[in-house]
């Protein structure tokens, strides 16, 4: 299962090359407000009034939309683009990060950590979250906070046998929780620098879908640390 692990997570993070200026986000970056770190970015989150829209030129920003706990089943949708919703400042980082979402159509919605210059330059991007909207509540299949210190970490029910589990219409879930945890390298790109693998469980909708459930406080126990 761990080779399982390692390789979803090289998938949904891989680097974005030569991208060039985007007028959209270099409009965003001047829009938002800078959020206070840390943050947490919990489940019930909603995308504000500040949020603002961006084209996607040259299909720069990442687009896809999970349906399953294994973030490996997907669509692009065709009619929403990508909004930013927030920016954050890392102290001694010479570019800021925004958190964009990527789009929110019927019963998923995911969410973009995208290191950018003040130009509007895409440096590099990762997802970071990815929930699922059911008839019993939010669904979180990842969520991720920054700490004060720079340290991203992603928090990802991933799921035990079957890593195409859908997110719809969930009773069960047999699961691992896996955080990831990044920093800002020297060029500005986000470098994987810990895995911690916890104890896998059973988790039911009625516990994933409690509105005040988020996965970071689900109390589980630590089973390994993998440093990079």
């Amino acid at each position: 299962m761990k080779h399982v692990i390692a390789i979803a997570l090289c998938c949904l993070n891989f680097i974005c090359l030569n991208a060039q200026p985007n007028p959209d986000i270099k409009e965003a970056i001047q829009y938002l407000n800078v959020t206070p770190l840390p943050y947490y970015c919990f489940k019930t989150e909603k995308m504000g009034p500040e949020c603002r829209g961006i084209w996607n030129y040259d299909n720069i920003l990442y687009s896809k939309l999970f349906t399953d706990f294994g973030l490996t089943d997907w669509f692009t949708p065709e009619d929403e683009g990508p909004c930013g919703r927030r920016k954050f400042y890392i102290k001694n980082a010479d570019c800021m990060l925004m958190l964009i979402n990527a789009g929110s159509i019927g019963d998923v919605s995911n969410d973009l950590l995208v290191s950018v210059t003040p130009e509007g330059e895409v440096i590099d991007q990762m997802y970071v979250t990815a929930i699922g909207f059911e008839p019993k509540g939010i669904v979180p299949v990842m969520l991720f906070r920054i700490m004060e210190t720079g340290e991203i970490i992603t928090s990802h029910l991933f799921p035990k046998g079957n890593v195409f589990k859908p997110i719809a219409y969930i009773e069960t879930l047999e699961a691992q929780r896996v955080d990831t945890v990044y920093r800002l390298d020297s060029d500005n790109k986000f470098k994987k620098v810990m895995t911690i693998l916890f104890e896998e469980k059973t988790y039911t909708i009625d516990v994933l879908s409690k509105p005040g459930y988020n996965i970071w406080n689900g109390n589980e126990t630590i089973v390994k640390k993998i440093r990079e």
